[in-house]
């Protein structure tokens, strides 16, 4: 883990300097805001043990962005804190009871993009297009399941979640990367600039340890993002 913290700081300054240098060089291009959304996030499982059935969630992204503009051409560092899961059904005995797991895995993540805004086509939005590599650093897991069936005594269900104890435990990389593309249009007024996204995040290295594999229950071989993210930003 001190490790991973100390590649993660090497990377915040890098970002940091890259961002001085460029506010020096081009003031009048730099643009600094705020973004939030969603992401629709399905985690892809690889299990030894079973084909899960799983379920992407619907959770929140929010964070911060610096961009330099170089005409057409910007770079567009971020800071997000980000969640990402996957929900799966674990267990049914037909007629009795489902058991249903979920991860949902907290992340500090660091794109570095680039940015092209379609200026020439004079419309009253401008659409860009976005891609780069993203890095991002695990904070915490939590794992829960739900459980609901019918017996004699009537219908039940009810609910547990381990916080963080996954986290610790060995079983996730703390560190991971991914590629990110994407579209978008903004709509600049005096003061700010208002501006609406959609892109993908595809993970390229999986988030699960090998000690998940040899544990007798998991059997996860590999655990991948995959997220649909939708964000709105404002810019000054």
């Amino acid at each position: 883990m001190e490790d991973s913290l100390k590649k993660l700081g090497v990377l915040l300054f890098a970002v940091l300097s890259v961002g001085l240098l460029a506010s020096q060089a081009q003031a009048q291009g730099l643009t600094y805001g705020l973004k939030g959304g969603f992401n629709f996030s399905k985690q892809v499982l690889k299990s030894d043990y079973t084909d899960w059935d799983k379920t992407g969630l619907t959770l929140g992204t929010a964070g911060v962005f610096v961009n330099f503009r170089l005409g057409p051409v910007s770079i567009q560092p971020e800071l997000l804190y980000t969640r990402k899961g996957v929900s799966w059904l674990y267990y049914e005995y037909e007629g009795y009871y489902t058991e249903t797991s979920y991860f949902k895995c907290d992340s500090i993540e660091i794109p570095i993009l680039v940015k092209y805004n379609l200026d020439f086509l004079k419309l009253p939005v401008t659409p860009y297009v976005i891609a780069g590599p993203a890095v991002s650093y695990l904070l915490n897991v939590r794992y829960g399941s739900a459980y609901e069936g019918n017996y004699d005594a009537g219908y039940w269900d009810y609910h547990y979640e381990y916080t963080d104890y996954y986290g610790d435990s060995g079983y996730f990389r703390r560190l991971s990367f991914s590629a990110i593309a994407g579209i978008g249009v903004s709509y600049k007024l005096p003061k700010y600039t208002l501006s609406l996204e959609a892109r993908y995040d595809y993970g390229l290295t999986s988030i699960s340890n090998s000690t998940m594999a040899e544990d007798d229950w998991w059997y996860i071989t590999s655990m991948k993002n995959r997220d649909l993210q939708v964000l709105f930003s404002i810019g000054f």
